[in-house]
């Protein structure tokens, strides 16, 4: 027998519209909790997705592409990041039949909750954005359908899951080497008071690079990642010993506060004092001079996304893990 709603109400002993109410989020407190347990357990168990949006539709194929999304982050790199992976999705998406749809997430979601807002939507495909990797996600439930599975930034493991990985190290290494070659000896690496994965992943190439170069002073400061930790910054660097000559911020906000407070300190930048910054957040481009930013390109990852989507439900062969590099934008600041 085909499992499907029905298979679930015959394994059960129960009505199928009682199986329907119990995993549908408008109807579900219709029907008892220990009954809408059982039916839970059983859906998970066996991997059964019954898309409540598609059931009665003549046509077979799933059109919805969904992108599940953060709620409640207050950063402009969250806002520029996903407008560029969705904006990245859609150009690709387009004339091809398939739609993205975004499904936003709070944090403190239980994995229970969480797949029953999936169960409740058409789904021929799913994103993980990197956020993902901060909440409670029912990954394990979610290996066993066939749909295929993308995680950005977080790599994971099953047979329809594909990954797009972005090389944190490798771009802290890449930024330590510009700024050697431009013959900075004597700088500043401000990363993550919060230790944030990201922050010490490029830090850990930063020094990777510099690990057996010699005549080089490094300070590490750790501040909180935003914008209001720019004036601070600059204060601290101020009262080094050693004047730098570069900051390397690892976070685009911290870098432009610092190039904003640059001039009511008496600093010019980047004659007195270089900049980069990483993001490649737009406000980078209105400053006085311009940002230098490393930058994961973040319509490409979109992009790249619904290309491997497209070929996975399409049956071509893609690879399982792509790796993105960082790119440098804007020179002024550095």
């Amino acid at each position: 027998m085909k499992k499907n709603l029905k298979y679930v109400a015959n394994k059960l002993g129960i009505h199928i519209s009682t199986v329907a109410r119990a995993i549908d989020i408008k109807t579900h407190r219709m029907v008892k909790k220990s009954t809408r347990d059982k039916i839970f357990e059983l859906i998970k168990k066996e991997g059964i997705k019954p898309n409540i949006k598609a059931r009665g539709l003549k046509k077979e194929k799933l059109t919805n592409i969904n992108l599940i999304l953060p709620i409640g982050i207050e950063s402009v790199f969250y806002d520029e990041y996903y407008n560029g992976i969705i904006s990245g999705m859609n150009e690709i998406l387009l004339d091809t039949g398939f739609t993205l749809t975004t499904i936003p997430i709070e944090s403190n979601y239980s994995p229970d909750k969480i797949f029953q807002i999936l169960l409740n939507v058409e789904m021929a495909g799913l994103v993980l954005s990197p956020y993902c990797k901060y909440i409670d996600f029912p990954l394990d439930i979610l290996k066993k359908y066939d749909f295929p599975i993308i995680s950005i930034d977080n790599e994971l493991r099953g047979k329809n899951i594909y990954n797009i990985i972005l090389d944190h190290e490798g771009a802290g290494y890449k930024g330590a080497k510009m700024l050697w070659d431009r013959g900075h000896r004597n700088i500043i690496l401000i990363s993550d008071s919060n230790r944030s994965r990201h922050s010490e992943m490029r830090k850990r190439g930063f020094y990777e690079f510099f690990k057996n170069k010699k005549d080089v002073t490094i300070d590490n400061v750790g501040l909180e990642f935003s914008i209001s930790s720019g004036l601070p910054a600059l204060k601290k660097i101020m009262k080094t010993n050693k004047f730098p000559t570069c900051v390397f911020s690892l976070n685009d906000e911290i870098a432009l506060g610092i190039v904003n407070h640059c001039c009511e300190n008496k600093l010019r930048c980047p004659e007195d004092i270089s900049v980069l910054g990483f993001d490649g957040l737009s406000a980078g481009r209105y400053t006085n001079p311009v940002l230098c930013s490393l930058a994961f390109p973040f319509k490409k990852i979109g992009k790249n996304t619904a290309e491997i989507l497209i070929n996975a439900l399409n049956g071509k062969k893609k690879k399982k893990t792509i790796l993105m590099e960082a790119e440098i934008k804007g020179e002024g600041s550095c």
